[in-house]
């Protein structure tokens, strides 16, 4: 075989292996259950630029955040569940996330193999001043009932993996 042939065949396997996609954690025999993982997000800010003053030290933002939910199991799900979010690094050591919201309300199907768009609305605590370039920002789909540090019951719900529920982005500053 030519080398330039192995180097394209080599760089080939490279990049298929460098899929977005999380590898599948069960075989053909494990029993049927769902598996969700957060596909991507988009995001906008739906409240004024400036924000609104919730203390001396932060600023607080509406976001309309859309989360794209992925079921790469082999079941079908359709279950009301929490979409949990945290921009707080205390929250991210002790998995307590302190903003949940209810999706899946009207118990929309997502079929092995296909995605369904949430729409998360929240607001967002920025500090101030002044205000950083990029605020990281963690979401969890809380389908295994982790504690949180509010009042909300969370269910749990079987998935076959529920290690790849985790996803992060930086929010861009926003500009006045």
């Amino acid at each position: 075989m030519k080398p330039r042939r192995r180097l394209f065949l080599f760089l080939l396997l490279i990049l298929l292996g460098c899929s977005s996609k999380p590898i599948r954690t069960f075989s053909d025999d494990d029993p049927a259950k769902p598996d969700l993982f957060i596909r991507k997000i988009s995001y906008r800010p739906v409240g004024p630029a400036q924000g609104t003053r919730t203390r001396a030290q932060t600023m607080q933002i509406q976001y309309e955040f859309l989360v794209s939910v992925e079921n790469i199991g082999n079941a079908v799900f359709g279950e009301p569940f929490y979409i949990s979010l945290t921009t707080l690094l205390e929250d991210y050591e002790t998995h307590q996330y302190s903003k949940h919201v209810l999706v899946n309300e009207g118990r929309a199907l997502i079929q092995p193999g296909l995605q369904q768009v949430f729409k998360v609305v929240a607001d967002i605590d920025y500090p101030q001043p002044p205000l950083p370039a990029f605020l990281p920002m963690r979401f969890y789909i809380n389908t295994e009932g982790l504690g949180t540090t509010s009042a909300v019951p969370i269910r749990n719900i079987a998935e076959h993996n529920y290690r790849n529920n985790v996803y992060e982005i930086s929010l861009r500053r926003i500009t006045r």
